[in-house]
């Protein structure tokens, strides 16, 4: 499993929807195929990638925002060491394969 940098708010409304200590109607998460009714990573992302379609497009996904910020963070001269233990991957190389430079980019480093 991913981890995910959440806001202060936001880990206070997950343990409350955990512990059962809100109403879970308002909420687009749910607790699909679990069997004791915890909250699963995996319905998780199943519900917050259908809310990023309907509000962004088919195209995108969770993974669009990762790509994204892997990329943002590269031009931006972040140690891809760093960038690795941000998103949790075992190997450089999973982190490298996110950063996609525009042709923009490749043109600007040649500037430089």
């Amino acid at each position: 499993m991913q981890d995910i940098p959440l806001s202060n708010k936001s880990v206070s409304t997950l343990k409350k929807l955990i512990q059962n200590e809100d109403d879970k109607d308002s909420y687009f998460i749910h607790k699909r195929n679990s069997k004791r009714g915890n909250l699963n990573h995996i319905g998780f992302t199943k519900d917050f990638n259908q809310l990023i379609q309907l509000v962004l497009g088919k195209e995108f996904s969770t993974h669009s925002f990762r790509k994204g910020l892997i990329t943002q963070m590269s031009m931006n001269g972040i140690n891809p060491k760093l960038t690795q233990a941000l998103m949790s991957h075992k190997n450089i190389s999973t982190t490298l394969n996110y950063y996609t430079p525009t042709i923009e980019d490749v043109r600007e480093c040649l500037v430089r």
